[in-house]
C-alpha cells in the first residue's frame, strides 16, 4: 500500500515520501517486467488515511480499515 506521498515531497517527511517513491518505481519496474508473461502488478495509492501519522492533515481522510477493503470515506 502507497501514498500520495509517494508523488509529492513534503518537508520534515522526506524520508517517507522517498520510501514511497522507490515502492512506486519498484512496482513500475515489476510491472514492465512481468507485463510479457500477462501478470498483473498494481500499486495502490488511496486518498489521506487516518493514522497516527496523519493526525495534524486536516482534510477528510478514509479509515485504515476501509482504505484496505477498497472503501471510501464515509461522511
Amino acid at each position: 500500500m502507497l501514498s500520495i506521498l509517494s508523488r509529492v515531497a513534503l518537508p520534515l517527511m522526506e524520508s517517507l515520501c522517498v520510501s514511497k517513491a522507490a515502492a512506486l518505481r519498484l512496482a513500475e519496474g515489476v510491472r514492465a517486467e512481468l507485463n510479457v508473461q500477462d501478470t498483473w502488478v498494481a500499486a495502490v495509492i488511496p486518498g489521506a488515511v487516518d493514522t497516527d501519522l496523519s493526525k495534524g492533515f486536516s482534510p477528510p481522510k478514509n479509515g485504515a480499515r476501509s482504505s484496505c477493503r477498497g472503501g471510501a470515506r464515509s461522511d
